[in-house]
């Protein structure tokens, strides 16, 4: 593997729930090319067990990996922070610096080129949600969110990032942008054509229609949730066409949500630090 790559590093940090599953599984089936190009990717689950898990949960995981200077291209939207723990009175991903910092310390990353997608709030919740049902505890959505307990901002993440990277390249794309875009995302990132860049077919993940989650909520009255349980629920009321999936916001939280999802972009858009990628027909005056 060639280790004189004069790559400027890149690293992904998320978030979660805005299409970074299929985007891994592209690099993933895109190696060759990657490294043809001069970028060296890891898998994401081997990632997450050499350097991720034991470099940000030290104690509870073995060693890590000793760094390998070949990789120049980092991808894990749980480096800034687990799922269950994205949202927070103090805003969304929280602790993004100091965990961020763990894993740019042990790769030596000054100031590599960040990226992040963000989402409209409307569907970013209750996704966040439901990824959390897949590995946590269960609790009730209410439990789970609190409009006036958690601070939803966009921009903080933004600016935590500039924190731990005060002179790296930030760019955002937005996730309502991203079906049907993720070969133009990822040549933006890497400059490889994208009919070059390999794209899984589908990716086959747990969904939660909104009568799986009711059901779920009434079965917790009676019981402590299982995985089993959750796995069940889903089983028996699959995401389709006459079951749709869970959304627990009316008509005017949404509006609210979407009110302020847009504000949010709308700052963004003003910020003279950060590269907005707009992945729609007419993006030739975004320079990457």
């Amino acid at each position: 593997m060639n280790t004189t790559s004069t790559k400027q590093p890149v690293l992904w940090l998320g978030a979660h729930k805005t299409g970074t599953t299929f985007l891994q599984k592209a690099l993933d089936m895109s190696q060759e090319t990657l490294e043809r190009s001069g970028w060296y990717y890891k898998n994401l689950d081997a990632f997450r067990n050499d350097y991720t898990r034991p470099l940000i949960y030290n104690g509870e995981f073995p060693s890590a990996q000793p760094p390998n200077p070949s990789l120049n291209f980092f991808f894990d939207e749980n480096i800034p922070n687990l799922v269950q723990h994205a949202l927070s009175r103090n805003g969304l991903y929280p602790d993004l610096v100091k965990r961020t910092k763990k894993i740019s310390d042990y790769f030596n990353l000054n100031s590599p080129d960040l990226w992040f997608g963000i989402r409209d709030y409307t569907g970013f919740i209750p996704s966040l949600y439901c990824e959390t049902l897949k590995s946590t505890s269960y609790r009730s959505f209410s439990d789970f969110y609190q409009p006036d307990h958690h601070r939803l901002d966009w921009n903080d993440v933004i600016d935590r990032m500039r924190e731990v990277f005060p002179k790296s390249r930030i760019f955002i794309y937005r996730y309502e942008e991203l079906r049907g875009n993720e070969a133009k995302l990822l040549s933006r990132v890497t400059d490889i054509p994208p009919e070059e860049i390999n794209l899984p077919k589908s990716i086959s993940r747990l969904g939660f229609s909104q009568a799986a989650i009711n059901a779920l909520e009434l079965l917790s009255k009676n019981k402590k949730i299982t995985s089993s349980d959750i796995v069940n629920a889903t089983k028996s009321h699959p995401k389709n066409k006459e079951n749709p999936s869970f959304q627990p916001f009316n008509d005017e939280d949404k509006e609210r949500l979407r009110e302020k999802y847009m504000n949010d972009v709308s700052k963004i858009n003003g910020r003279g630090d950060v590269n907005k990628i707009n992945l729609q027909p007419c993006d030739k005056n975004n320079a990457k």
